[in-house]
């Protein structure tokens, strides 16, 4: 959406001046800044440093190579995170500032300066005769007040020049002196705790000493979000946000706080919509207002640019300022203006030759190629100030929907570039890496790093330890990863929009194209042979489809491409011979193999969320007004077809294709004749068990006798229509209905155990747990200790529980009466929310939750942490098939305990995973003994030792 098409109000003016006569000290003689003192320059070194970024790039710097190298490289990103890479290899990672880092720099001496959100300026240094990087000294910003301990204040933005540091909280703006007499002088790191030696030279000095005091400060107008100082530190400027932009959804940073009284109050949930917009159409914006003073002086100077802009400034010597205006997700431009005078200025634009396009060759017309970004005015995605004052660019990217060019995207959106050193690196919001040679040819792949790919929705093969994986941005990604060889694939890659949408010969989607589509469930069978994907348009459309992917080769149609409201539940069978699908609210779906045919065969659907045990006997569907079980068997399939043809009501069948049918098979199944009334309507009625079958149970259409459920079976008289369903407790071998109060029209979570009992925890949150084992005529509740929001059976006497605060308990059953025992907490949790629990067997399961991966076992605690770095995604398409399965670019860390270092790494990056002593290393072509040991209950570290 661009800035025109937003309703802004007046138009913005294009410049004005403005003198603000503050004093030197601040604007008020009440307001007094925040205090930046030494402090510790102790950070955490990890015992295992991972050789990629997980989140956002905030920064990048090349520093000085050491003896051999060609280049090296710094990178800070948005979790605190600073690595350092030579070559291609990682040699140093830490956790720098916890909860983000804001600002990186690099001194005229080649010294490097991290700030971040935990308060905190450090210094690295080279340790003595080496190009390994170490803290040299930090200093804290904290409020000045009469507290035991000092407050920290977050660090919003920061710069260094000419010994001077320049920082701001947000609100003030400070200049510090860079020198401290408390400091080592030698350049070199101070082996000991950098504030015991502050701490001593305090205690020694007069009290004047003690009491820093800034050279400058002032009151910034609105929240400062960047600012950067001109070489000779003359001239400093700031990017700030005002709060009618962050209201009006134009701009966002993490710190600006909304007004939370008052008319103009914002609301939590609408805050978060306004954060969300500013990032999906002005994507990087975080300021759209500039002061640049003088310090010393009492003069400044403000510009209004004509759109928002983002925290990144270019500052010249005489005081001229350079940003970047950001008018919608596909266009934003460089901008210069005079101090003098706040009119635009022209200056020399360049971009690094490696990052330019191909020019014309001389047998191509001008309109067959296109020209180097800088000549033809490209929107600009990042630029930095070179060292003749020219303005150093590279083209701001939009192109996720296109397909990639020969050589794949170097890096995606959100880019930040640097340049130094004879080389060039590019960083995005996705963590990807990339760095060429300035003396290359245009087009050079160079060094690229991916980023961490972040999975959001996982499933679980029931017969062999195998996962499937799903990430739905930038670009979709289906993946397995296969545990018991020790190899992982990508299945495929393809935009969202482009799901269901037909791409035009440039690869752009067409104007009638449907909404774009996100994964919104996946099912895999057993062998991990067939992947099942729902997928939803999460908007007003509403627009929904279902897709079989095989993991080996072949293509198959989309199964179902239609209005869902709100997105479909799906299931797999373990033998992948049947899915089934459902939506509150709307009708049940099943396919059946082994070929999709034309018409669909009339036969019942259970309604209700559908499950399928592991081992395939039983199949479930749960729904806000009863609860169906049921024995999966030829005999009873064969029952099910005959008792549910023709009968009011039902819901449609298909046969399923399998991964030969191809994709020149097509067919959808037909919607059901009848709503859910049982879902729909509170005071409905389901229908009864009178069938030794489930399909014979399903909501109708209110038949002559009133009674909206009634199925039609030749032994429906065994059973009145007003009788309870649980007056005869059905037998094991028969399927079991049980009625439900209609109390939560809401979204549920369920798991079916091997031997059909069924696990409800209703509503998803809810603190009690419902066990409905084979043969009881009521269910069993269990209290649990939070709120759950998954569920997974290990076999059938255990049951795993994930809940909210990110912790996983265990239910076990009495193995003589088979009551549940009370849960036990096995994972305390530190990764957020549990999203998904899947079985790997009977004494291991996956766990993912808002970080990360996880295997655990049920026989001690210890953990495999599952990471994967792609380096080829960012080069494949929707239009290829599936790659073939490889060891590379998974990366996994055993943790034998809770509490307890890493023992053993699954190292199949290019990058190198840096560990400790005592680590044992594994390479890609060990994957499939790393997860097999794991999995088989051995040994690690010390408690192999033990063991042994």
């Amino acid at each position: 959406m661009s800035l025109a098409r937003r309703a802004l109000g007046p138009a913005l003016l294009l410049a004005l001046t403005a003198s603000s006569f503050a004093c030197l000290h601040g604007q008020s003689a009440g307001s007094r800044p925040p205090i930046l003192e030494p402090t510790s320059a102790r950070v955490s070194v990890p015992e295992v440093a991972l050789p990629f970024h997980r989140a956002a790039i905030v920064e990048l710097a090349l520093l000085s190579p050491g003896s051999g190298q060609s280049w090296r490289l710094a990178t800070v990103d948005a979790e605190g995170w600073l690595r350092v890479w030579a070559d291609g290899r990682l040699v140093f990672a830490a956790i720098a500032h916890p909860g983000g880092v804001s600002a990186m720099r690099v001194s005229d001496q080649g010294r490097l300066y991290t700030a971040g959100f935990d308060g905190r300026v450090i210094e690295w240094r080279d340790e003595p005769g080496t190009t390994t990087l170490a803290p040299a000294r930090a200093w804290a910003l904290h409020i000045d007040d009469d507290l035991p301990l000092p407050r920290p204040v977050p660090i919003t933005a920061m710069d260094v020049a000419v010994g001077k540091l320049a920082v701001s909280d947000g609100r003030y703006v400070q200049l510090w002196p860079l020198e401290d007499p408390a400091a080592p002088d030698d350049g070199a790191p101070d082996p000991a705790n950098a504030a015991e030696s502050a701490d001593s030279s305090k205690a020694d000095s007069s009290e004047a000493d003690t009491k820093r005091e800034p050279l400058w400060w002032m009151t910034a107008r609105e929240f400062v979000s960047g600012l950067e100082m001109s070489a000779d530190g003359q001239y400093l400027a700031t990017a700030e946000l005002r709060t009618s932009s962050l209201r009006d959804g134009l701009a966002n940073h993490p710190l600006a706080q909304f007004p939370s009284r008052g008319l103009s109050a914002v609301s939590p949930e609408e805050e978060a919509d306004l954060r969300w917009m500013a990032e999906r159409d002005f994507p990087g914006a975080r300021a759209d207002y500039v002061e640049v003073w003088q310090p010393g002086h009492r003069r400044a100077r403000q510009m209004i640019p004509q759109a928002p802009i983002d925290a990144d400034l270019g500052v010249l010597d005489d005081g001229s300022v350079v940003y970047r205006e950001i008018w919608d997700e596909t266009q934003a431009w460089v901008i210069a203006r005079r101090l003098s005078d706040t009119t635009h200025i022209w200056l020399p634009m360049v971009e690094p030759w490696p990052f330019s396009k191909p020019a014309p060759s001389p047998d191509q017309a001008p309109d067959q190629a296109q020209t180097p970004a800088a000549e033809n005015a490209a929107p600009v995605g990042d630029f930095v100030i070179g060292p003749k004052g020219e303005i150093v660019i590279v083209d701001h990217f939009s192109g996720w929907q296109y397909l990639p060019p020969e050589g794949g995207f170097a890096v995606g959106d959100r880019r930040e570039l640097a340049v130094g050193y004879g080389h060039a690196a590019l960083g995005d919001r996705w963590g990807n890496l990339n760095v060429v040679g300035l003396q290359d040819e245009p087009g050079t792949r160079g060094w690229r790093n991916p980023g961490e790919e972040l999975p959001e929705l996982v499933a679980a093969a029931s017969g062999r330890p195998a996962l499937a994986t799903a990430t739905p941005e930038p670009r979709t990604r289906y993946r397995l990863i296969d545990l018991e060889a020790g190899l992982q694939k990508l299945l495929r890659v393809e935009h969202p929009s482009a799901v269901l949408q037909t791409l035009t010969e440039d690869g752009q989607p067409a104007e009638s194209s449907p909404p774009p589509q996100y994964p919104l469930m996946l099912a895999l069978d057993g062998q991990a042979e067939l992947l099942a994907v729902s997928a939803w348009s999460f908007d007003a459309d509403e627009v929904g489809s279902i897709r079989l992917q095989p993991t080996g080769e072949g293509e198959l149609p989309i199964l179902r491409q239609r209005g869902i409201t709100p997105g479909q539940d799906i299931a797999l069978s373990p033998q992948g011979d049947e899915l089934r699908a459902w939506s509150l609210g709307g009708d049940a779906q099943r396919w059946r193999a082994p070929t999709i045919v034309a018409k669909p065969e009339a036969a019942r659907t259970p309604r209700g969320v559908p499950l399928f045990s592991a081992n395939g006997a039983w199949s479930a569907a749960v729904s806000p007004s009863a609860w169906i079980v049921a024995p999966r068997s030829p005999a009873s399939a064969a029952a099910e077809d005959d008792a549910a043809a023709g009968s009011p009501g039902a819901s449609a069948t298909e046969t399923l294709p399998s991964a030969s049918a191809g994709a020149s098979a097509t067919g959808t199944p037909a919607s059901a004749a009848a709503s859910d009334a049982s879902a729909t309507d509170p005071s409905a009625t389901p229908a009864k068990v009178t069938s030794p079958t489930d399909t014979a149970v399903s909501a109708a259409s209110p038949s002559a006798t009133g009674d909206p459920g009634t199925a039609s079976t030749e032994d429906a008289s065994d059973s009145p229509a007003d009788a309870p369903a649980t007056e005869a407790p059905p037998t094991d071998a028969e399927p079991r209905l049980l009625q439900r109060d209609v109390k939560n029209l809401g979204e549920s979570i369920a798991a079916l155990a091997d031997d059909g009992t069924l696990a409800v925890v209703e509503p998803l949150g809810g603190g009690v747990l419902e066990l409905w084992p084979p043969g009881a005529r009521q269910t069993i509740p269990l209290e649990l200790p939070g709120a759950a929001t998954a569920l997974a059976w290990l076999g059938t006497q255990t049951l795993v529980v994930g809940f909210q605060d990110g912790s996983i308990a265990r239910v076990d059953l009495d193995p003589e009466s088979g009551a549940p025992l009370q849960p036990v907490v096995i994972d305390p949790g530190e990764g957020g929310r549990v999203w998904s629990l899947s079985a790997l067997g009977e004494g291991a399961f996956a766990e993912l939750d808002e970080r990360q991966l996880t295997l655990h076992r049920l026989s001690d605690d210890a953990i495999v942490r599952v990471h994967v770095a792609d380096r080829g995604a960012l080069a494949r398409h929707g239009g290829m098939g599936v790659e073939a399965a490889r060891g590379e670019d998974i990366v996994a860390v055993w943790i034998p305990g809770a509490a307890m270092p890493a023992c053993r790494v699954l190292d199949g990056s290019v990058a190198g995973v840096l560990v400790g002593e005592g680590v044992e290393r594994f390479d890609a072509a060990r994957a499939g003994e790393f997860f097999a040991a794991f999995l088989k209950g051995e040994g690690c570290g010390e408690a192999e030792d033990e063991a042994q």
